[in-house]
């Protein structure tokens, strides 16, 4: 008699082929999406809408299962882009892991692509961070050590997949790791692949992409492989202990300035009451020296993770913080409070907005009007935007002119 599981996959890699050749491709129009799931308008099924693409919850005729279907209007699309989004998606159809976002199926015609996801309600880690409060209901914005704990298991547990099946994810932030729903035990997702990318081992990726806060080092030098992404990780758990970041810094290039220079601090008001194990951890997740970092699965092997430290007291802490790395997080919270503006200007940028759009702008750009002349200097909108981010002057000019010719 064989072993048991001697046919199952061994490899992130295998389990990822098998996984890919499960889910149904439905290219054509022989097979409508609504032969097998409810659509409906209804305004609580809406779940988000853009230029080109809609979120909405429907629901399988069979099973009743809920999902979530992400519609995207391929012909308002560069064949460049379409190319991405479907590079995207293929690599989605790879993974199949409890704490990764998975794809239940596609249905593609020359208009438009559905994909149909599971349904995920809870929202982002940022906001779960940005909730946190103490026994007195006192705002902390950073987690105990233990649901920290909780969460960066199943993190890491993802990421390892992820690293196992050939792919970098590259852009690891608060924002791409969503809760299921918004029960009080409700299971942790990761998403958004667009920056994703498949490597053999001993590839080096020379693109630089990321986020500001998040990226690491070597990316920004332009020369790295998937560690990248322990370090992405490490910066996510300093601030879910910390409720403030690794390297701060009042724009893009000083926070890149201060990764890849600035010394990694652990101040005493912030850390005194957190474990020496969770500081080590810390310092070997962001590690500047590549061959020092913790991979995934040694991240996941330390005594912090595993519960096994001792009692040990802290060595060395710093003192309080200087003050761009002690308002870093509420920088943070400014841009996102700001994001929902500038994704906005930005689809103008590429296509004309619907009429609630514009009239949401409209009202918006009536007060940073501040002289009140009914037409919107560079100087008023570069002020506004300064005011509620950390955007170049280049990218801000770049939206004034496009909103410009469609803001009438």
């Amino acid at each position: 008699m064989g072993a048991v599981g001697a046919d199952m996959p061994q490899t992130g890699s295998e389990a990822a082929g098998i996984s890919q050749r499960l889910i149904k491709e439905h290219v054509g129009t022989k097979e409508k999406i609504t032969d097998t799931y409810v659509l409906d308008d209804r305004e609580d099924w809406i779940l988000g809408s853009g230029a080109t693409s809609t979120v909405r919850k429907i629901q399988n005729k069979i099973t009743d299962e809920f999902y979530a279907l992400k519609t995207l209007t391929l012909n308002r699309m560069s064949q460049s882009k379409i190319k991405e989004l479907l590079l995207e998606v293929a690599m989605m159809k790879k993974l199949d892991h409890p704490n990764i976002i998975r794809i239940i199926e596609t249905y593609r015609t020359r208009q438009e692509l559905h994909i149909v996801m599971e349904l995920c309600t809870g929202g982002e880690l940022f906001d779960k961070l940005y909730e946190q409060v103490d026994e007195d209901g006192n705002e902390t914005n950073k987690f105990t050590e233990n649901d920290a704990r909780q969460l960066m298991l199943k993190m890491t547990a993802s990421l390892n997949y992820l690293h196992q099946a050939g792919i970098a994810h590259r852009d690891l932030k608060l924002e791409n790791f969503i809760f299921t729903n918004k029960s009080d035990s409700p299971e942790i997702k990761l998403i958004d692949f667009g920056y994703s990318q498949n490597y053999l081992q001993a590839d080096h990726m020379h693109t630089i992409v990321g986020t500001a806060y998040y990226i690491a080092p070597e990316v920004l030098k332009g020369d790295y492989t998937k560690a990248c992404d322990v370090w992405s990780l490490g910066t996510i758990l300093f601030m879910m202990l910390a409720g403030k970041c690794p390297f701060g810094g009042q724009s893009d290039e000083e926070i890149q300035e201060n990764v890849v220079n600035g010394r990694l601090k652990f101040n005493k008001k912030d850390w005194s009451n957190i474990s020496p194990d969770a500081v080590d951890l810390l310092q070997k997740m962001i590690e500047r020296d590549v061959s020092k970092r913790l991979t995934c699965a040694s991240v996941l092997e330390h005594p912090w993770m595993t519960g096994t430290g001792d009692d040990r007291e802290h060595t060395e802490l710093d003192e309080e913080l200087d003050e761009a790395e002690h308002s870093a997080f509420d920088h943070m919270k400014k841009f996102r409070q700001f994001n929902g503006l500038k994704k906005t200007a930005l689809m103008a940028i590429a296509f004309s907005l619907g009429d609630s759009q514009l009239e949401m702008l409209r009202k918006i750009f009536q007060d940073v009007d501040t002289k009140k002349t009914g037409v919107l200097s560079l100087v008023e909108f570069k002020n506004a935007l300064h005011s509620h981010s950390d955007m170049a002057d280049e990218e801000i000019i770049k939206i004034f002119e496009s909103l410009d010719q469609v803001i009438t």
